[in-house]
């Protein structure tokens, strides 16, 4: 179910679609409820509700760490997990 990535706007820091980070996080938006993708948007961009697309950058520290977000830019700074289900723990 593709539908939800199209949030994703752009890729930094030499993310990409095919990134493993990124693939995490396609798979847990596919996942979450409809209210849960709405509370991750709005952590990311400050909006509740799509259109609301964001960058997706790398972000630093240790692996399984959350992530975190600057609504100014909208931009989510994704750390490395080592699963999908350890980034939806993360990000949920």
């Amino acid at each position: 179910n593709r539908r939800y990535c199209f949030f994703v706007g752009k890729y930094g820091d030499d993310l990409n679609e095919s990134s493993e980070s990124v693939k995490h996080l396609r798979t847990v938006l596919t996942q979450f409820t409809s209210d849960e993708r709405s509370r991750f948007l709005r952590f990311v961009t400050g909006r509740k509700r799509p259109p609301a697309p964001f960058t997706v950058a790398k972000a630093g520290g240790e692996k399984d760490s959350l992530p975190h977000a600057s609504t100014c830019a909208s931009t989510l700074f994704l750390p490395d997990y080592s699963s999908a289900s350890a980034a939806k723990e993360k990000l949920r």
